[in-house]
């Protein structure tokens, strides 16, 4: 990257994505709590209260965490609420609806557009159903008195809202509440066991729980289906509880926090690798450097050498360069004596002794001793460089 100061700033888009990310997570967890059907939740949407008035009235109201395993020989009562947040499986309706036959007991709070209940634990012939635009969507219902324990002391029942149960002929049920557009809550036998349906107009959440006397109703029914053998709500399929080993996924076990920390780090990288890749000015083409023989570096030190007067300083000092570089080339002690090197430059690159040998010899009575002229310096430079490309000394 050009400097330090875009790392800063990408750090501190870090920090600011991890603090507001995590921020709203938990602000939309709570939220999604406060208006879900579970007993955890103080919400308005939840089913807190209703808990702690069973607790109150002596009844155990466990929470079921675990996938749906029911024994037969357990004659308690299951409070579900729909939508389900983890779908049954197929182990699980099984089990549901055989404990229902042998005399388990259901409440099953329906919701508008959930299914899932309704079609895989026996309750096919009963949908729910808008209403009509026309009925009213907050009421108070007068019961007529009936010798049913399940509805003693219940006087009026407050509905909200205008979703209603459709029901089918033919079916083994009874109305418990309703109005001309249609039922509030039925109840039903399925084998042993009995299952009690309602619908949103009357769920039983924390902000309606007072309404009327349907908190009574509610007692009357947990007491009446098998609340005194064991009451539970059912909130593995709300989302607690942990999953079967088989439905773990290393993503879904680091939860919500790390997996947002996850992508941000992720985010951060791919800007880092964008912003380290990009240039920072205009493309430039590097030019090629321009092809310079060796000889025009012999020539200028020639004519260096000429100029100073000292032309035989620079044979003296080329003639030093040839044998060194060659010695190594010929891979040869460095004690070896030029007849040695001319005869094994001989052998390996093939050229004519006989020059060489006089050129050498020639430059040795120089280095002796003896002076040249600007011709001879000129002649022995080109034929020591001409050597030298012979050698690939370059």
């Amino acid at each position: 990257m050009k400097s330090g100061k875009e790392s800063w700033i990408l750090l501190l888009l870090l920090v600011i994505f991890i603090v507001t990310g995590g921020w709203y997570a938990e602000y939309g967890y709570e939220s999604r709590q406060d208006d879900q059907l579970t007993t955890y939740s103080a919400g308005p949407g939840g089913l807190k209260a209703l808990r702690e008035l069973a607790l109150r009235e002596g009844f155990t109201a466990n929470r079921v965490e675990n996938p749906i395993s029911v024994q037969y020989n357990n004659k308690g009562l299951l409070v579900m609420a729909e939508p389900l947040i983890r779908p049954l499986t197929a182990a699980e309706r099984s089990s549901l609806k055989n404990w229902v036959n042998h005399g388990g007991n259901l409440i099953v709070l329906r919701a508008l557009k959930a299914k899932e209940l309704s079609q895989r634990v026996g309750l096919d012939n009963t949908g729910i159903i808008p209403g009509s635009p026309t009925a009213a969507s907050d009421i108070q219902i007068s019961v007529k008195k009936r010798a049913q324990p399940i509805l003693s002391d219940v006087s009026t029942i407050h509905l909200e809202g205008s979703s209603r149960i459709s029901l089918s002929n033919g079916r083994n049920y009874s109305i418990l509440f309703g109005d001309t557009f249609g039922a509030a809550a039925i109840l039903q036998q399925r084998g042993d066991g009995k299952i009690l349906t309602i619908t949103e107009a009357m769920h039983p959440a924390n902000s309606r729980l007072a309404n009327g006397d349907n908190a009574v109703f509610l007692i009357n029914a947990i007491n009446e289906l098998g609340g005194a053998n064991g009451l539970s709500f059912d909130e593995y399929h709300q989302g607690f509880g942990d999953v079967e080993s088989s439905e773990r996924t290393l993503w879904s076990l680091i939860g919500t926090p790390a997996r947002y920390l996850a992508a941000y780090i992720l985010l951060i990288l791919l800007l880092i690798i964008y912003n380290a890749n990009r240039p920072f000015g205009k493309l430039r083409t590097i030019l090629k450097p321009e092809y310079r023989p060796t000889t025009e570096y012999i020539a200028s030190m020639a004519g260096l050498y000429r100029r100073a007067n000292a032309r035989e300083v620079a044979i003296e000092t080329l003639y030093h360069h040839f044998i060194r570089d060659l010695t190594r080339r010929l891979a040869v002690p460095g004690e070896a004596d030029n007849n040695t090197l001319i005869g094994m430059g001989e052998r390996m690159f093939h050229w004519d002794s006989l020059p060489l040998k006089e050129t050498l010899s020639r430059c040795q009575r120089i280095v002796d001793g003896d002076k040249i002229s600007e011709f001879d310096l000129m002649r022995l430079a080109h034929q020591l460089q001409h050597y030298r490309r012979l050698a690939q000394l370059d």
